[in-house]
């Protein structure tokens, strides 16, 4: 074959290939985009929930503490707790919040635990969760005072979560 032609033969295949080569590369680009999305988002929800789920640890350590103001500062501004009525009863907004909490632990020394929280992420910086507590009060030689459920509401506020609501269905543990 005369070398002109194989030039041209060479330049087509060439162009091809390397067209073929572009259009890949631009194809698999997409593809690690979409790639890096999913794992953006995943790691996001991750961290998220990891949030979500430090909030009652970081509740219980300050209701130990009777620290009223750090629990307050959990609650988003309109934030609402709903106890049986001879828990506390219910408080919506900080103010009544913090009178609640500094009434009703005031004379206890309260320890609470929490187990088993399932957390489901509702989209638009909301979730809800569910999480089994059992309160002991040390003035009560750590008996165990009450076992019960927190149905949970969860808002994120200026990138940080906090509880939108707590309603706490429990039962007291007879002596």
């Amino acid at each position: 074959m005369k070398l002109w032609k194989k030039f041209i033969l060479l330049s087509a295949a060439f162009s091809f290939t390397h067209g073929f080569a572009v259009a890949s590369e631009a194809a698999s680009s997409q593809t690690r985009d979409s790639e890096m999305q999913v794992l953006h988002n995943e790691m996001a929800e991750m961290l998220d929930r990891e949030a979500i789920r430090n909030l009652p640890i970081e509740y219980c350590y300050h209701v130990h503490q009777k620290d009223t103001d750090a629990i307050v500062d959990l609650f988003t501004t309109d934030g609402k707790l709903t106890l049986a009525d001879d828990l506390g009863g219910q408080a919506e907004g900080r103010d009544a919040l913090h009178a609640l909490y500094s009434k009703s632990i005031a004379d206890a020394d309260p320890w609470p635990f929490v187990h088993n929280h399932h957390i489901v992420m509702l989209g638009d910086g909301r979730a809800k969760g569910y999480i089994y507590a059992e309160i002991r009060y040390g003035s009560e030689g750590y008996r165990t005072v009450s076992i019960g459920v927190y149905e949970d509401e969860y808002q994120k506020v200026d990138g940080e979560w906090k509880f939108k609501s707590r309603l706490y269905k429990s039962h007291s543990v007879p002596h």
